[in-house]
Order: C-alpha cells, then sequence, then structure tokens
C-alpha cells in the first residue's frame, strides 16, 4: 500500500491529473520525462510485475479450486494431486482453460473491469464472512486473528469499488457479471446442497485420473499439509489402470 501510494505522489509531481486521466501508459510517460535514457526501466518493471503477478495468481487461485472441491463445493476431481509432482494438477489446468476462454470471448480491457468489479465482490463477502463468524463462532480455534478494525475498514473499501464503477459509469459488462454470478446458484443448489451427482462423473473422473495421473488427497490434521494416499488407488491411477 505504501509503495503505491508513493508510486502515484511521484506521478502526480510530473503530471497533471488530466494527463493521467488520458494516457495509455502512466508509468511509461513518467520514465520518459524523469529517466530520459534509462526510461527502458519502466516498462521492463511493469513487465516483470505482471509476470510475477500472474505466477502468483495461477499458483494460488488453483489451490483455491482445490480446497474447495476437497469441502465439496466443487468437482471432486478438482481436488485431487499429481502422484509425481504432489500438485493440483487438475484444478491448474482448469484454470488455464477458462482463463483461455475468457481471454478469447472478449477484449482485455473489459475483462479486467468486470474482473475487478466481481472480484471484490468476492472480498467484501470473505470480510463480512470474518465480521459473522466473529460474532456467531466466538470460540473457534483460528491460525490467527487481526483487530476487528481492519476487515471493517476493507469491507467498506469492498462496497465502495462495487458501488463507485457502477455510479460512474453504469454498463451493461457490471449487470451480467452480476447474473454470471448469480447462474452458480444453478449448479450450487442440486450438486452442493443436495450432494446430487450426475452419472456421468464417475467416467470423467475415471478419465481425468488415469490422463494426468492423480489420485485424493487427504488433509493430516497434525500437521496440516496436504498428504497423498500412497495406496493401491495411488499406485494404479499412476499406471493408468485404475478400476473403480
Amino acid at each position: 500500500m505504501a509503495l503505491y501510494i508513493l508510486a502515484n505522489m511521484a506521478y502526480l509531481s510530473v503530471m497533471t491529473a488530466a494527463e493521467i486521466l488520458v494516457l495509455d501508459a502512466v508509468a511509461v510517460t513518467f520514465g520518459l520525462r524523469v529517466l530520459g535514457v534509462m526510461s527502458w526501466i519502466m516498462p521492463a518493471s511493469v513487465a516483470c510485475s505482471t509476470f510475477g503477478a500472474a505466477n502468483g495468481s495461477t499458483f494460488g487461485n488453483a489451490r483455491v479450486a482445490f480446497v474447495a472441491a476437497r469441502e465439496g463445493h466443487l468437482m471432486d476431481f478438482l481436488s485431487f494431486v499429481s502422484v509425481r509432482w504432489r500438485t493440483p494438477l487438475p484444478a491448474s489446468f482448469t484454470q488455464g482453460i477458462i482463463a483461455l476462454a475468457m481471454i478469447a470471448a472478449g477484449n482485455i480491457s473489459s475483462l479486467i473491469d468486470v474482473f475487478s468489479f466481481t472480484a471484490w465482490i468476492f472480498y467484501g463477502l470473505a470480510f463480512a464472512s470474518v465480521l459473522i463468524m466473529r460474532r456467531t463462532k466466538r470460540n473457534l480455534v483460528r491460525s490467527y486473528t487481526v483487530p476487528i478494525v481492519f476487515p471493517i475498514f476493507m469491507l467498506l473499501v469492498s462496497i465502495g469499488l462495487v458501488i463507485i464503477p457502477i455510479v460512474q459509469d453504469a454498463r451493461l459488462e457490471y449487470l451480467y457479471a452480476g447474473l454470471f454470478i448469480l447462474s452458480g446458484l444453478i449448479f450450487y443448489v442440486p450438486l452442493v446442497y443436495y450432494r446430487k451427482t450426475p452419472k456421468f462423473m464417475r467416467g470423467l473422473t475415471l478419465f481425468i485420473q488415469r490422463t494426468f495421473g492423480v489420485a485424493p488427497s487427504s488433509v493430516d490434521p497434525d500437521t496440516s499439509e496436504t498428504a497423498i494416499k500412497l495406496s493401491q488407488l495411488t499406485e494404479a491411477a499412476a499406471a493408468g489402470s485404475l478400476k473403480l
């Protein structure tokens, strides 16, 4: 947060607010005006930062889907891990397919706007859940806690970042994003709430186990780390001869 504020202060010291609003690459313009022949450092730094953020998101978000599947909120095969590399390979692969589909479906600018809008909705729900659980589950064992003022502040920030874009520039994309989120209930109610499993999922799970060489995982309560069930099931999955 401090670096972000300092960066914006640096931009405002050499550019007006009006210029910043119309420029496509603020950091590059800043580099041209301040760094001279070394201005190439800015786009190179942005590229490195983008790559690092994308790399972190790839690893982190795949594990979110992995844990959600392990808790029964997504398909079981997303909670499987590679027998060889001990990584959530199906979750990572599925995330890549979804990312490619979203990129192919529209332009990157609209995608970023809609993603940010949608992401802050879920961030806000996460902060709200912290406040609710602080009241309803006071005795719950927690790995760590933060002062209550932080989730309250971030909840207000989340609400602002969801409402402000709609007020400033109401677009159908925001409506579509909201409807897309609500459409998840179509799958959540029968598949998660009522625990209904389509018949084809058995064959699909078997196919994914054989193709990727993955097996179910379990949580060791003593170490809180993912442990692979090195059993006949795992060996059969690795050999491509798993039979359910």
